[in-house]
């Protein structure tokens, strides 16, 4: 690709001054078998994505420990396991002519095993407030604590040289990244007081790391907003979890998004996605408004996800005129060994499965 300038001006995002409206799936490269990234990005093109996005787990690429005085050690080649290989998957991507959103990190949940966190960081007690009523699968972190956030700047600068080379800037792919995600989340499960604060300056820790690096392109903020109430999700914490990313615009955030999983979407929910979008606006000035997680799957077998639940929720979606959708899950696969959360199928009713099959909810996609 050639470099291409990726900002966002006047209310929208431009790839080199033009206008762009964010269409994007998650697929997690670490969860595919190498050998059939290209299929999946084919037909996430296909479908009439312009992107996709991916988290880069900490927990899966740190495969050494630090010991003896040296450094952790951190396979990004698939030296250790082909499944590793982000530099691979990023190339496939640019192949593919697909643009792409890598999400760093350090936190990357993603249904994962403390989070995403290496077992060093998660069960040390320094770097953790996991309260009573948290779950049993989740870390909460200190974000602030000079063990959890010394390490995560480790981890965060030994990345971010491939984002460096790969960003749209230098002839890449890459148009956009995000620093952690949902930060708070886990406090919220717990039960949430309002850190806006603590968050933000955590965020601008991890930002001056990468703005030190060389990063260029716009920076996301995922904002958690959806709650399970059995077969239905609410919004009604949108406003309270907004309130905790206030100053993040400040930070350098220039797009911002909630995460829109209402579960089983009808005359009961289909309000919500109204609720949490003009929410993430109220705290804007300048960024911009995306849905950085959009129900295309479900974590669960139930309730089955069908084509006209996908279809409506695109419809209200783009009713409140965001400037973006990602969609999540795109496609299913399975995790490695010490990955999951909740075991290794991670099919996610996925409009692509595992198998890489396409299902019927991904003909809404398309006509989108």
């Amino acid at each position: 690709m050639k470099k291409r300038n990726a900002k966002v001006r006047a209310g929208r995002l431009e790839i080199d001054g033009k206008p762009q409206f964010l269409y994007s799936g998650e697929i997690h490269y670490f969860r595919i078998e190498p050998n059939e990234w290209r299929d999946r990005l084919i037909k996430a093109k296909s479908l009439g994505l312009n992107t996709v996005s991916t988290y880069i787990p900490w927990r899966w690429h740190e495969i050494e420990s630090p010991h003896d005085g040296n450094p952790p050690k951190f396979d990004f080649t698939g030296t250790t396991d082909s499944r590793r290989n982000l530099i691979r998957f990023i190339e496939e991507t640019e192949k593919c002519k697909l643009d792409l959103i890598l999400r760093l990190g350090p936190i990357s949940n993603g249904e994962m095993r403390f989070e995403g966190l290496p077992d060093r960081i998660a069960k040390d007690p320094r770097t953790v407030e996991s309260p009573e009523s948290a779950l049993h699968h989740t870390t909460a972190p200190n974000y602030l604590a000079t063990a959890f956030l010394k390490p995560a700047l480790e981890w965060l600068n030994s990345l971010l040289p491939i984002v460096v080379k790969y960003q749209s800037t230098n002839g890449g792919p890459v148009t956009m990244v995000q620093l952690d995600n949902e930060i708070g989340m886990v406090h919220w499960i717990g039960g949430l007081t309002l850190n806006s604060r603590v968050f933000a300056e955590y965020f601008r820790r991890l930002k001056r790391d990468a703005v030190s690096a060389g990063i260029k392109v716009p920076f996301i903020a995922n904002i958690p907003q959806f709650y399970d109430y059995d077969t239905r999700s609410r919004g009604n914490w949108a406003p309270v979890t907004a309130l905790n990313f206030e100053e993040f615009e400040s930070a350098g955030v220039e797009i911002m998004g909630g995460a829109y999983q209402p579960r089983r979407l009808d005359a009961d929910n289909c309000h919500d996605i109204h609720l949490a979008t003009e929410v993430v606006r109220s705290i804007q000035k300048n960024s911009i408004a995306i849905c950085a997680e959009t129900q295309t799957g479900i974590l669960v077998d139930r309730p089955r996800l069908y084509p006209k639940d996908v279809h409506l929720l695109l419809s209200i979606a783009s009713m409140t005129q965001l400037r973006g959708l990602n969609l999540y899950m795109l496609a299913g696969g399975e995790n490695p060994d010490d990955l999951g959360a909740f075991g290794i199928e991670h099919d996610w009713q996925a409009p692509i499965s595992p198998s890489g099959k396409i299902r019927a909810h991904a003909e809404p996609i398309k006509e989108f």
